[in-house]
Formats: C-alpha cells, structure tokens, sequence
C-alpha cells in the first residue's frame, strides 16, 4: 500500500507494520522518514537493530539466514535494509520476493532505496515487496516549492523569514537539502 509522507505518522498511531518500504529522491526527508519508523518502532519494543547495507559484495544467502533465526533473547527486532543504488540484482531480487513471502515474527523491515525510474518499480521485486508493506514515497522537491519547504520548517521550529531571505535559501542550497 502506498503512503504519502504524511499519511505516514497516522498509519504509525494505529499500528505498527512489519514491512516499510522507503523510497525517496531527497537524502534528508527519506532518512528523517526511515528515522520516524524506527523510533516508533522503539517505543513498540523493536529494540535490537540490525543494518544490511547491499553493495556488489552483499552475500543475500545472509538475509535469509537472518530471517530464520531467532533474537537471542526474544526480543522484537528492526531491519534496517539499505539498497542504495535501487538494483539489488538477479540473486537479490529473488532473495527480495522471497523475504517478502515470508517475514520474520517479531520483527520490523525497513528497506531503503533511492528513486527507482518506473521500469524499476515494475520490477517483480519491487511489487512483492509494496504488496507486502507499506510504501512511502518521497518525491524530490522542485526549486519551485523549495521555498514554501524551507518556509514550513522553519514554522516547525517557531521561526520565520521574509521572501528575500527564502529566495537567498533558495539560491544557496541549489536543491541540496542537507
């Protein structure tokens, strides 16, 4: 199921998911996202934490041995699973619609990725895992809605600026929300 950011903290109230799916074109709103989940999952008591980041050289045999075995002390637990290219390849897409058949009990999933063009987001792995989870998609933010974003954050923390001093943002950041 698709989520826009923002649906996200009302899906989070009511109950926590064993899979999200974060997908974002702005490095900052995808981490502050992925940030939200596992601190709601935290306070649910997903406590012990494991990152997988998938590079040329991720073993995907070790996702699914992960996927097995239990917490040492049974504990719920978080998977933190980093794709950062989007293209997990022939053996992880096949390990991706594996895993997303069968989750781990006790467990939250979230998997981050980059912006996949739309050939990606056919893919047969990127469906296994939306039909499965929760998607969030983050959008990147044009230069012509940068200002009203900067302008909102800056409402979030009690704090305001006229529009030269937005635009002089604007033109600073050159897109780069970091």
């Amino acid at each position: 199921m698709r989520l826009s950011p923002d649906q996200l903290t009302d899906q989070l109230k009511q109950a926590i998911a064993p899979l999200y799916v974060v997908m974002g074109g702005e490095l900052l709103l995808t981490m502050e996202t992925s940030d939200e989940i596992r601190l709601h999952a935290s306070k649910q008591g997903y406590v012990n934490r494991e990152v997988m980041t998938v590079d040329q050289h991720f073993v995907w045999a070790k996702l699914q041995q992960w996927g097995r075995q239990s917490s040492l002390f049974g504990n719920r637990r978080l998977l933190d699973i980093r794709i950062p290219t989007g293209k997990p390849g022939r053996e992880g897409s096949t390990a991706l619609e594996a895993f997303s058949q069968r989750l781990p009990a006790e467990t939250v999933t979230v998997v981050l990725l980059p912006w996949l063009d739309q050939q990606s987001q056919n893919s047969k792995w990127f469906k296994a895992l939306e039909q499965t989870g929760y998607l969030i998609m983050i959008p990147a933010i044009k230069r012509e809605q940068l200002a009203a974003w900067i302008e909102k954050r800056l409402r979030c923390q009690n704090q305001h600026a006229n529009r030269n001093t937005l635009q002089f943002f604007v033109d600073k950041v050159e897109g780069n929300l970091l």
